[in-house]
């Protein structure tokens, strides 16, 4: 026993001389060794200093929430509220402790991703004890590493950072990175008192933060946005809401009257035919059972399912695209798994979504031509303003009812964190900017502030039907010149694109990167490319090329061989695909921009995209698709594809309504049952509310329509207000199948 009290006592002894005579290292030195290069140790009062001295954000956070306090320099009323509440923490009053847990510090993830912190909405405006009422804040840091500059060590740029480097360095390339979401920008919850101002919590935040903050070598700045400070109150409902409700229980009053009539009085409605008395054909076109057949109505020699069948799969692409769009644009929890695997099947999933709407651009124009040539032939230059003017009402009309409940109705029909400042935003664009929607040019006037961001599809539809109309009368004259003006056109089209691209040092495609997501109105590439009618122009004329073709085929009864057909379908779709997913490229960002190879393929990639589908559109309008039939060719596809257009309108707003009034972070690795759970609902509602859009409005519009063209023009049953939009209208063709 003796002797081992000797050997611990030498070893002691021992190591104290060793600790002595080790050299204490500078400590910007020892965080620059990245990869364990220096060998020498500090001692540990040196360490404990180092410890110190250098604390990681979360820290900060943590230890400035100990001793927040409101700045003497508030208001008075403020103070002293801020004042009672401490006093009734250290009593552990029941009010004070839900102020206090409603609020919610960074002090996890701040590193992995989460910038999003919204501690407990609802709690907190329920506080209303001791004269103090609870106020919900969102407060905004933004800091930065400029005094720690000397921590940064340069790096070439890297998907994934080495684990061992410097945190600072590991920030510096999140910031290069547009995949990975900014670390410096955190967003935290606050529960205060109400009789305390935005201005005042910044104040206070910023005396209190930028001190300790600039200790351990980083600059803050804190901003508080009134539109983010919310107390609990009744919201005063405007008369431009009561307006809006009224305009909508009206269109219902109407719709029901009509039907119950059309139910009951069935007998008097079949003598409408032989009545001349405008206002009851017009009743007639609100009856819900009217509208419900012409939504199911098939006829085997005049209807494609088919078309609706691919509509019908694209649509839900759109669908399942926005909400991965608003998820990862708004506030997730493990932000870092959602980066790592944008970079795998997100990436590729991107990509090919970009080309969904030109597949809709395709298809559009190809049944312009297919169903209006005949009668562009027949009734001349005089069809022409018709044909404008039917294709405004198709577009137009129904979605005026949409922007009075999306700017006067839906700010109160939900509450959140982010609530009234998102959907004021989106409230706002409309009513500075509704007229650009209805001239339908809000593609082109202030595309940044665009009202209803989705809105960009129909003003390029109907400014490409204008000028495919155009083309219609003139090839209805003198075909061979016709065709020569279409294709004269698209080159046109390319080159103006080209151009665009090569001069305004563009990419080629819109980049929907994370860090964009939440701001894509104001990236270039979508105001200035991705929304423009030129950029648009490439897919809608290869669809109204392929119909000039197909229809040529069905005259004279051509009949693609099946062997030959698959084949050159397959490789087409290769060709196709392979173009696309080219543009993976432009989303490495340590990769060189090259203008010329951007200006090349922003011209054209979206033409080589839809050219597989034109060719596969243009076999089944003439030839059909053999044993494919069996897969596409089904009746029950029709009344969901003359939905379509119904769902495009609205499916973004239930996506919206959930996102927005959030009071949490979505987590990306949700797991797959979730997701189909959460998609699959997201699908079937977007659905239901467009039948009742279409029961409403779409339906009752188009038979009005219709009863318009039939008063101009007498007696002639042709239609010029069914061009189909995005699967909008019951496709009829003009000749037999």
């Amino acid at each position: 026993m003796r002797r081992l009290i000797i050997f611990f006592a030498t070893l002691n002894t021992f190591v104290n001389a060793s600790w002595e005579n080790v050299t204490v290292v500078n400590v910007t030195d020892n965080i620059l060794d990245f990869h364990g290069v220096q060998s020498t140790v500090p001692n540990l009062d040196s360490l404990s200093t180092i410890v110190q001295e250098r604390k990681w954000i979360s820290q900060l956070f943590v230890e400035v929430a100990n001793i927040f306090h409101m700045d003497p320099s508030v208001n008075i009323l403020c103070k002293n509220d801020f004042e009672r509440y401490k006093i009734h923490l250290q009593n552990q009053s029941v009010w004070a402790i839900r102020m206090l847990e409603s609020s919610e510090w960074p002090a996890i993830g701040i590193f992995a991703g989460i910038t999003h912190h919204f501690g407990n909405y609802d709690e907190c405006l329920k506080i209303m004890a001791s004269g103090i009422q609870g106020q919900y804040c969102l407060a905004e840091a933004i800091y930065d590493y400029e005094l720690n500059s000397t921590l940064v060590r340069r790096s070439e740029w890297t998907e994934f950072p080495d684990p061992e480097i410097s945190v600072w360095s590991a920030i510096k390339l999140f910031d290069q990175n547009p995949v990975r979401v900014s670390r410096r920008h955190l967003k935290w919850a606050l529960c205060i008192p109400s009789t305390c101002s935005a201005n005042d919590l910044q104040t206070s935040l910023n005396q209190i933060l930028y001190p300790e903050f600039h200790k351990n070598g980083l600059n803050v700045t804190v901003n508080v946005n009134p539109d983010l400070c919310q107390v609990q109150k009744p919201k005063t409902l405007t008369s431009e809401f009561y307006f809006s409700c009224a305009v909508w229980l009206m269109v219902i009053v109407i719709v029901l009257k009509a039907t119950i009539n059309d139910i009951f009085q069935e007998d008097e409605f079949n003598l409408l035919k032989e009545e001349s008395k405008l206002s009851k054909k017009i009743f007639k076109c609100f009856s819900i059972v009217e509208n419900y057949k012409k939504l199911t109505y098939y006829s085997e020699n005049k209807t494609y399912p088919g078309v609706y069948f691919i509509k019908l799969l694209l649509i839900m692409v759109i669908i399942i695209e926005h909400r991965g769009m608003l998820f990862m644009g708004f506030a997730t929890f493990n932000t870092e798994d959602m980066e790592m695997q944008y970079n795998g099947l997100i990436m590729v999933f991107s990509v090919l979504c970009l080309g969904v709407v030109d597949i809709f651009l395709m298809i559009g124009g190809f049944q312009t031509y297919f169903y209006k040539i005949e009668i562009m032939t027949n009734g001349g230059i005089r069809y022409l303003w018709q044909f404008i003017l039917f294709r405004w009402i198709r577009l137009i009309p129904i979605t005026i009812p949409l922007l009075l409940l999306l700017i006067y109705m839906l700010p109160h029909l939900s509450d959140g964190p982010y609530w009234d400042y998102r959907i004021a935003i989106e409230a706002t664009h409309c009513k500075d900017n509704w007229w650009t929607n209805i001239l339908v040019v809000n593609n082109i006037v202030k595309p940044e502030e665009m009202c209803f961001p989705l809105s960009w599809y129909i003003a390029v539809d109907f400014q490409l039907s204008i000028i495919a109309g155009i083309l219609l009368l003139i090839i209805s004259k003198n075909k061979t010149i016709g065709i020569f003006a279409t294709i004269v056109v698209y080159v046109a089209f390319i080159f103006y694109t080209f151009s665009v691209v090569y001069e305004d040092k563009l990419f080629g495609l819109s980049r929907p990167f994370i860090k964009y997501l939440g701001q894509y109105r104001n990236v270039e590439v979508f105001s200035r490319l991705y929304v423009a009618t030129y950029y648009g122009a490439g897919p809608y004329l290869v669809g109204f090329i392929a119909a000039i073709i197909a229809k040529t085929l069905k005259e004279k009864n051509y009949y693609f061989p099946p062997v030959r057909t698959k084949i050159t379908l397959f490789l087409s779709f290769v060709i196709g695909m392979a173009f696309q997913l080219y543009g993976i490229v432009f989303f490495k960002t340590g990769r060189p921009y090259d203008v010329l190879e951007n200006a090349i393929y922003g011209a054209l990639h979206r033409s080589f995209f839809t050219l597989p589908f034109a060719y596969l559109v243009c076999i089944y309008f003439t030839s059909g698709l053999a044993e494919w039939d069996k897969l596409f060719v089904r009746k029950g596809y029709v009344p969901f594809g003359n939905l379509i257009w119904c769902v495009f309108l609205v499916h973004a707003g239930p996506i919206m309504y959930h996102t927005f009034s959030s009071r949490t972070n979505f987590s990306m690795t949700y797991g797959i049952m979730n997701w189909i759970w959460l998609l699959f609902t997201d699908i079937v509602f977007s659905f239901f509310l467009a039948f009742v859009l279409y029961m409403l409005l779409d339906g009752p519009i188009n038979n009005m329509a219709k009863l318009l063209q039939e008063k101009i023009n007498g007696s002639e049953k042709r239609s010029l207000c069914r061009t189909d939009i995005i699967g909008v209208s019951q496709m009829k063709n003009i000749s037999d199948k």
